[in-house]
């Protein structure tokens, strides 16, 4: 990451962090800038629920999961309100796709594993650019990485890995910007608190302390007592039978979007140069089908070898408990 990257990434937090600690209150009465106050104290508090838990490194499994269901209850309430014209809707279903897996990935391990314990800070990309930096120090930084490579040293990167995780002192990681890990009243820790290694972090995550539907519960609450212009929106959804991913009784994934909808974001800028604007109804559709067609040809060039495909011959359970029925 080059130094302008660093400053442009340093610069997006400290606006992220300066806007959940607005005071709600201010001396200026202006009508305008009383809503304008009041809508950026809003989204300080919805922003602040949904990045705190991955930065706070006291906070419990528990305590994190109800703060990002309260951020998911305020983002649904704010899209249904204001559509578009609040985030676009890719954007929205990307937040609320996030929350979901979390919950799902505790409500799996606790299945799997009921005495383990669960990160959610693993769930990112992370520990893959990670894993990429020790193979690309391996092969040589004045070299690119290619196949036979990638296949003859993976085994060798997660060995190193383990090494690093068993003895954190020895990491020396890249020199890039890593977010500040916080106390619980925001303090930034000093930089020798890395936040992303799960060695560091002082909360309990545990997932046999966990109840899903309590923390999904206590976040809603929390949500209501942050912001209880929420209370009776939030009401008129629950009786319309609205959902996370369908705050308008329809599912939102697969809905084409308006013209105007868009994600202005680099990606989608990527999408439009790439793609020229036809063929694809969204720039996730678009990545979607172009890392399918790259897993195709993968499995088809691996699958030639009639050892390889015995080794994929297993049998699946293809039952879905509900209800524990």
């Amino acid at each position: 990451m080059n130094p302008k990257d660093q400053q442009d990434v340093k610069m997006a937090f400290d606006i992220l962090k300066e806007i959940w600690n607005l005071p709600r209150e201010s001396n200026n009465k202006n009508p305008g800038f009383q809503q304008a106050r009041e809508a950026l104290w809003t989204l300080g508090k919805l922003l602040f629920h949904l990045i705190y838990p991955f930065l706070c490194i006291n906070l419990s499994l528990s305590k994190q999961l109800e703060h990002l269901s309260a951020a998911a209850h305020l983002t649904l309430t704010l899209y249904s309100q204001a559509k578009k014209d609040f985030i676009p809707s890719e954007l929205f279903i990307d937040v609320m796709i996030m929350i979901k897996n979390i919950y799902f990935c505790v409500a799996k391990c606790k299945v799997d594993d009921l005495e383990g314990s669960f990160w959610i800070i693993l769930l990112g990309t992370d520990r893959l650019e990670e894993l990429f930096g020790i193979l690309h120090t391996m092969v040589g930084n004045d070299a690119n990485l290619d196949f036979l490579q990638l296949v003859s040293w993976i085994t060798g990167t997660t060995k190193v890995s383990n090494i690093l995780a068993k003895y954190p002192q020895w990491d020396r990681g890249p020199r890039r910007l890593k977010l500040p890990a916080l106390t619980r009243d925001t303090k930034e820790l000093p930089d020798t608190s890395d936040h992303i290694k799960p060695g560091f972090w002082r909360g309990s995550v545990q997932v046999k302390l966990v109840s899903l539907q309590t923390s999904w519960r206590r976040g809603h609450h929390l949500a209501q007592k942050d912001c209880p212009f929420v209370i009776p929106i939030l009401d008129a959804l629950e009786k319309g039978g609205a959902e996370i991913l369908s705050p308008n009784r329809t599912l939102l994934v697969n809905s084409p979007l308006s013209a105007d909808d868009v994600n202005e974001s680099l990606d989608s800028f990527l999408f439009e140069e790439a793609n020229g604007g036809a063929g694809h109804s969204s720039p996730s559709q678009f990545f979607h089908e172009s890392c399918v067609d790259v897993e195709n040809a993968l499995v088809k060039a691996t699958l030639e070898d009639a050892d390889v495909v015995q080794t994929f011959r297993q049998s699946f359970d293809r039952k879905v408990m509900v209800n524990r029925t």
